[in-house]
């Protein structure tokens, strides 16, 4: 009785299981297909409906999962008409105001589908066109670039500060088949940077001032952004936007007199002949700048999804900050007005063992900013544990 009774459980376990099943996709090209690297979505809900002959009636439900996956129950008998529904929730994964349903593609069909009895392969597509959308499936990526010395010295001013290359290039710049970088802006106009943001809307980049050891900065000093137009030739292309010292009323460094102390550490950045910065080749000290890195100008920087906003980490107060360019594509020069500091942020107050909680990294994705702070234990910490990220 018993080994009847296992093999007939075994025979129920065996059989496959009808259903209405299929995934749900993130569309990364927009076309519809689901290709290698298009990550399923979670979370999303389906539902199914029949026809009673007096109106739609609940049939079964489901979530994806992880993966994206899903199966309807209670399924539909064989030949049976239903109705699916995607629905996309409001959240991190997917959020109903921005994502969309992709353009229709190889086993996909749109948020409301008609099938007969089970099947699989009931796909759904979904894509956000703000930032899943690429004409060109080689776009040029941008990258600063430093150079040693006065950015108005001779030697250096000329010299590379912004460079464009394709994002399938690889190996050696000049290599066959691999063409030399694409110089868009020279050190003269800009000096020491590092946060870059592309507007597509402008075709223009945003750049902002980085204090480095042994290089100047620009014409704007600590709290520099510039604006570079990407239709116009180097030495024509850089607009000095807007300064966050001079005309937003917010400090990137001390004031006083320039002290060229090391160890230790002054607020104050000289000017670069106070940092006795001359020729790409000219050798330097440049001592107080060893211990201003990451504590004075500007560090991380990203442009909203809709090219509006553009946000920034001053380093020196530790804040976040918010300035609102009016219109995506033509950007104008912010007034203190346009600025928003987030003066509550979490790190602001956080306590870290012999060190400092310092932002730096700045990533805007699908509505939020996201920000990477570390700490630093620089004050005399000798314990591992006390510098974290």
């Amino acid at each position: 009785m018993r080994k009847h009774l296992f093999i007939y459980l075994f025979i129920l376990l065996s059989m496959p299981i009808l259903a209405q099943s299929g995934i749900v996709f993130r569309d990364g090209n927009g076309n519809g297909t689901k290709e290698t690297g298009e990550r399923g979505m979670p979370g999303i809900i389906i539902k199914s409906y029949i026809n009673n002959g007096i109106g739609d009636s609940p049939l079964g439900n489901a979530t994806t999962d992880f993966f994206g996956q899903y199966s309807l129950s209670p399924a539909a008998a064989a030949g049976q008409k239903v109705r699916i529904e995607f629905e996309l929730p409001s959240g991190c994964v997917v959020n109903n105001t921005i994502d969309f349903e992709a353009q229709k593609g190889a086993n996909f069909g749109s948020a409301v589908q008609f099938v007969s009895g089970p099947q699989s392969n009931i796909n759904f597509a979904i894509y956000n066109p703000l930032t899943e959308f690429l004409q060109d499936d080689n776009p040029i990526m941008y990258s600063v670039v430093y150079s040693a010395g006065n950015p108005s010295h001779p030697s250096v001013e000329q010299s590379d500060a912004v460079l464009g290359f394709r994002y399938q290039y690889e190996g050696i710049p000049g290599d066959t088949g691999r063409p030399a970088p694409i110089l868009v802006a020279v050190t003269k106009d800009l000096g020491t940077t590092w946060g870059i943001a592309h507007s597509k809307y402008a075709n223009k980049l945003f750049v902002s001032s980085f204090m480095k050891r042994h290089a100047g900065l620009g014409p704007l000093g600590s709290g520099g952004v510039y604006m570079i137009d990407l239709t116009k030739a180097p030495n024509t292309n850089v607009t000095n936007f807007f300064s966050f010292d001079t005309d937003l009323n917010i400090p990137t460094s001390g004031t006083g007199t320039y002290i060229a102390k090391h160890p230790g550490f002054s607020d104050v950045i000289g000017t670069n002949t106070e940092r006795k910065l001359k020729g790409i080749t000219d050798l330097t000290t440049d001592g107080a700048a060893f211990g201003q890195v990451g504590k004075v100008s500007l560090g991380g920087i990203e442009l909203s999804e809709d090219g509006r906003y553009l946000f920034i980490i001053n380093l020196y107060d530790r804040k976040l900050y918010r300035i609102d360019l009016k219109d995506a594509k033509n950007p104008q020069k912010p007034t203190a007005a346009d600025v928003k500091s987030y003066d509550v942020a979490p790190w602001l107050t956080l306590n870290c063992d012999n060190g400092v909680a310092r932002p730096f990294a700045l990533k805007y994705h699908r509505g939020k900013i996201y920000v990477g702070i570390t700490c630093t234990g620089e004050n005399l910490g000798k314990s591992v544990a006390q510098y974290s990220a």
